[in-house]
């Protein structure tokens, strides 16, 4: 995109994004705090508030449940069960209720964040487009940015909301913040254009399509926090062998990628039902697909193909197509027929 296209993109993002911040979810948590340390239990309509605020809504209407989140934040929280909390650290939710303990040991901390960034919002929208217009296609319509912060884990989710964790966002400096929002934003604008419904998915197909759309989603998006973060300094501890493990699982991206296609290949030639060659893929792929699809995308650079894969960002079939491409183009064994057979079966399935 020249200059002058990139400020008429600009001038019309200005005019029609829309930047909304959300502290209701990490407000209602504090209130959650002040009435365990208080001796009292909170009353079930503050519960009911705290999961109905936008944040911790998407999370528990996407992938966690408000019972598990509820016990540990009680846990957590509670006086009384300090016993519990001391030796839940092996249990399934230890990590999550240590998570709520060290928010409550830096609450003063968190507050100065919070209070910095309610006066950020309504300058990010600048930093969020130069982020992510080099990965979205031209004739994109941006879609508003409503970004929750909120406390379950050092993570953030791209949903309806953009959901951040407190912590995480704490521990990060201001610039990879607004590279991990834009990073989750460049999510939302994806399943803007995506070129098949997900919930009419067959359950035969649901792993592979999953690994695809996965794949290219995070492998795109992760281009624009990945490298200053987890090539450059990390300034988050705990996610320290985290960032490793992306690396290393970069490093082997190539051969791992193969297996795959062996895995796709032999399936497909010995009659296996779709929902096993899905099942197996996916129990193949690492890290839900972050380090493979960030290969998969330098590969498709080298080869020049930077600009169809942006063009066709809705489109996770054409991305593995594009990435067989580069592959030939770069002189290297191609993914097989029978892989390239799904992928277009699948396409006409579902696009």
């Amino acid at each position: 995109m020249d200059i002058l296209d990139r400020l008429a993109v600009y001038s019309f993002v200005e005019e029609l994004i829309e930047v909304l911040f959300d502290f209701s979810g990490v407000e209602l948590f504090w209130k959650i705090v002040d009435t365990f340390e208080s001796k009292h239990n909170p009353q079930e309509e503050l519960w009911h508030t705290l999961f109905n605020s936008p944040g911790y809504s998407a999370l528990t209407k996407s992938e966690f449940s408000q019972e598990k989140l509820q016990n540990a934040m009680s846990i957590a929280l509670d006086p009384k069960r300090a016993i519990e909390a001391h030796f839940s650290q092996d249990a399934s939710i230890g990590g999550i209720v240590s998570h709520f303990q060290e928010v409550v040991k830096r609450r003063m901390e968190l507050e100065t964040l919070f209070d910095e960034l309610k006066g950020k919002s309504a300058n990010i929208e600048t930093d969020i487009f130069d982020l992510v217009v080099e990965y979205l296609p031209s004739n994109i319509e941006y879609p508003s940015l409503d970004i929750a912060f909120v406390f379950f884990q050092r993570d953030a989710r791209g949903y309806e909301w953009v959901v951040i964790d407190g912590l995480l966002a704490l521990e990060l400096d201001s610039q990879l913040l607004t590279r991990l929002i834009a990073h989750e934003y460049h999510h939302q604008c994806r399943d803007s254009i995506l070129c098949y419904d997900k919930e009419i998915v067959r359950p035969e197909d649901q792993d592979l399509m999953w690994v695809l759309n996965q794949t290219q989603a995070e492998g795109i998006a992760d281009n624009i926090d990945k490298p200053r973060w987890f090539y450059g300094e990390n300034p988050v501890d705990a996610y320290t062998e985290f960032v490793q493990a992306y690396r290393d699982e970069v490093t082997v991206a190539e051969t791992t990628l193969q297996s795959i296609d062996l895995i796709i290949e032999t399936g497909v030639l010995e009659g296996y039902y779709r929902e096993e060659i899905g099942k197996e893929v996916r129990e193949h792929l690492p890290m839900s697909g972050h380090p493979i699809g960030y290969h998969m995308t330098q590969i498709i650079s080298k080869a020049n193909l930077f600009g169809e894969m942006i063009e066709t960002l809705g489109n996770p079939f054409e991305f593995f197509r594009l990435y067989n491409r580069a592959l030939l183009i770069l002189k290297k064994d191609g993914l097989s027929e029978s892989t390239l057979f799904i992928l277009d079966d699948l396409e006409t399935r579902y696009c």
